[in-house]
């Protein structure tokens, strides 16, 4: 294979990765990259309360705020996307 051939092909690749880490946050919740972190905060607060979350209620979507919206939805009969949705807002009394 010729040298720009394979440079292309690792641009090209390195492209479709960033695109598709874009699309997700770390935690794997797409829609919560571009939620505020005061509504992350008072989501996290609620589950807390809610006896749901264990982690710091900070406003920073992590991992723990990804499993506790998990089990809130999954116990509330909601669509289990572990993201924070309006049926969530309205199931915390948030909306």
């Amino acid at each position: 294979m010729k040298r720009n051939t394979i440079v292309s092909l690792l641009i090209t690749t390195l492209a479709l990765g960033l695109q598709l880490a874009g699309a997700q946050s770390p935690s794997g919740a797409a829609d919560n990259a571009v939620v505020d972190k005061q509504v992350v905060s008072e989501v996290e607060v609620a589950l807390d309360k809610a006896g749901y979350y264990v982690g710091k209620t900070n406003g920073d979507y992590t991992a723990d705020t990804h499993t506790a919206i998990n089990s809130f939805q999954r116990e509330h009969s909601l669509p289990v996307t572990g993201t924070i949705t309006p049926e969530v807002l309205k199931a915390l009394g948030l909306q």
